[in-house]
């Protein structure tokens, strides 16, 4: 959802599946000037449209300690 440069980010999309991040996001920037360092990548919904982290090219995203 927020671009990392140098990372690659679908939106959960098909359409954009390959596409590759040339600019850190402003928020991203923000944090890494205050000594943040972006270290995870997650599963989104579709074009971010829902709070459930599912989509039909990686599935619904899952606690690794707690699938339930």
């Amino acid at each position: 959802m927020f671009g990392v440069k140098g990372t690659k980010s679908s939106l959960g999309s098909d359409t954009h599946l390959l596409d590759e991040i040339n600019e850190d996001a402003d928020l991203v920037k923000v944090l890494m000037d205050k000594g943040g360092i972006p270290f995870v990548k997650t599963n989104v919904p579709v074009l971010c449209f829902s709070y459930h982290s599912s989509n039909h090219i990686f599935g619904t995203g899952e606690n690794p300690w707690n699938r339930g």
